[in-house]
């Protein structure tokens, strides 16, 4: 596999776990289930799959960055850099 990245996938209230079972037989690690949100950990072809075949998915989104920005300065910053 892989390098096994941190993936986000969307979805609406109440529909955490099943999309949660659905990642899991698409083979994802890690698997969080949040307030409309599953996070996890996967590679590439996880994300096509999960696109094409999650039926509980709103957006299946990759984090390319993270930063903290308590205020508007740090948040233009934390961008540019």
């Amino acid at each position: 596999m892989e390098t096994a990245f941190e993936i986000h996938v969307r979805t609406v209230t109440g529909l955490e776990e099943t999309l949660a079972k659905e990642l899991s037989a698409l083979g994802a690690l890690e698997i969080t289930p949040k307030g409309r949100l599953v996070t996890c950990r996967g590679n590439l072809a996880l994300v096509y799959n999960a696109n094409l075949w999650c039926r509980t998915a709103i957006r299946v989104l990759v984090p390319l960055s993270s930063f903290p920005a308590r205020e508007e300065k740090a948040l233009y910053e934390g961008i540019k850099a």
